[in-house]
């Protein structure tokens, strides 16, 4: 399966209706994140020395929820959307066959709001969602908005690696209400700011592509006492 997919119309108009309802009401509950991404600090190391991008970067942190995490206490994510939001999955099989799912990793919801026109040209922190090759995350557009998704051409292992370049553009998508982009969870990525529309929200999955991969996984997680929290989505 291609590494990048584009998917625009994934879902009928009624059910990107009923996602932006739930979204946007009372009674779905957002958190506020200081930072919109969590790196660690040979990445965030990395973004300041080599990466071409650092003075780019303006981040001021996002109202956010988790739906779903595979090791958060259960009282702390919003499960109950889990069902609806999961949809877009089967989505996903119809408009991209070869495509498969092991188990979630998170399920996330993020929500940016209007920035200054000064803001026009800074972006988010560049970050993967998941570090170890093979997973896969779905970003699905909730809002028609400007703010970018910039997929870059590099993945983990360049950042990490004794002779890392400067983040290089692959592609950038605009955020079109019901599409979406699916994509290797490793790739680099980041987005820009809503400067016109009042909001862009997005819904975030990170999954396993088997069930033999996630248990090859938690091996490695045992065996290297490292926690289950390699990745933090927020694109």
């Amino acid at each position: 399966m291609k590494d990048l997919i584009h998917i625009p119309d994934l879902i009928p108009k009624q059910f990107a209706d009923r996602l932006q309802d739930v979204i946007y009401s009372s009674m779905f509950t957002w958190n506020y994140s200081t930072n919109t991404a969590t790196n660690e600090q040979k990445f965030t190391d990395y973004l300041k020395t080599f990466s071409g991008v650092w003075n780019d970067i303006k981040d001021e942190g996002q109202l956010s929820t988790n739906i779903w995490h595979n090791s958060a206490p259960k009282e702390t994510l919003q499960t109950k959307y889990l069902d609806l939001f999961s949809g877009l999955i089967f989505f996903m099989f119809d408009r991209v066959p070869e495509s498969s799912i092991g188990q979630f990793q998170r399920v996330k919801a993020n929500l940016n709001t209007r920035k200054p026109q000064s803001w026009e040209n800074a972006i988010a922190e560049p970050h993967i969602d998941f570090k170890i090759p093979g997973y896969k995350s779905l970003l699905y557009y909730v809002d028609s908005a400007d703010g970018e998704t910039i997929i870059y051409n590099e993945r983990y292992s360049d950042v990490i690696s004794k002779d890392p370049k400067e983040l290089t553009v692959r592609e950038k998508f605009t955020a079109r209400k019901g599409s979406a982009i699916l994509f290797d969870s490793d790739i680099v990525h980041t987005h820009t700011y809503p400067i016109y529309e009042q909001n862009r929200s997005v819904i975030n999955f990170c999954f396993s592509q088997n069930i033999e991969q996630d248990i090859e996984q938690q091996k490695m997680m045992e065996t290297s006492g490292e926690e289950d929290n390699q990745y933090d989505l927020f694109e």
